[in-house]
């Protein structure tokens, strides 16, 4: 369908930006396919079709967007941003698999017992944001009710329900009702969320971010 000299626009999930920044939250049923841009190429290799131009994006915390052309067509030209995302692109062989399968083995206990120690010493905990991804990193982690007394959303259409397996309840943000500690589960947003509420930071909340690594951000900072 694509006409000789056509072009078209393909955005992916990236696979070496999920190793990057541990973002292994980003599996769950709605994405079943993680790329490199091998993997791409590959792909259209049987169809006469080529990479000619992609680069990394940061949305959905780490995205290549690649643009594809018939092979040896008049727009198969080659970019410097493809040969230079290509060239970066080759570190993420089965090692590098492997090397992240260990990583996020050791990041379980490590944020478990992290929470764990902070609700032994008396702090209240709630987590900011309920998306989707934030299940993967509750239930893979093992991080219950227990540890985190509710999810706060602004979404209306989540609030009175709970987070899957966790069973952690749903709420409407409220800045009168405040923790000692945000688990920023919509950590993709990070910096906007953190701008937005330095009034409450202000006031003593703490925010931990879960990625790349364990990051606690203070208004003290």
């Amino acid at each position: 369908m694509l006409a000789d000299d056509g072009v078209f626009v393909i955005q992916f999930m990236y696979a070496g930006a999920m190793i990057e920044n541990n973002n292994f939250d980003t599996v769950y049923h709605e994405h079943l396919c993680y790329y490199t841009l091998r993997n791409v190429i590959d792909l259209l290799k049987p169809y006469g079709l080529e990479v000619f131009d992609a680069y990394y994006s940061d949305i959905h915390s780490g995205s290549i967007i690649a643009k594809v052309t018939h092979k040896n067509g008049e727009r198969d030209n080659k970019t410097k941003s493809f040969i230079e995302t290509r060239e970066r692109d080759q570190k993420y062989t089965l090692a590098e698999y492997q090397k992240f399968f260990k990583t996020v083995r050791d990041y379980k206990s490590e944020l478990y017992n992290f929470l764990s120690d902070l609700k032994a010493s008396g702090n209240t905990i709630y987590a900011y944001g309920g998306p989707a991804k934030g299940n993967t990193l509750l239930n893979y982690c093992g991080i219950t009710n227990e540890l985190i007394d509710k999810v706060v959303e602004i979404n209306k259409l989540k609030l009175g329900f709970y987070m899957p397996q966790s069973h952690i309840p749903i709420t409407l943000e409220d800045k009168s009702d405040l923790p000692d500690y945000y688990l920023l589960l919509s950590h993709n947003f990070a910096d906007e969320i953190i701008k937005k509420n330095q009034d409450i930071m202000e006031k003593g909340v703490k925010f931990i971010i879960p990625f790349p690594e364990i990051k606690v951000v203070s208004n003290v900072e």
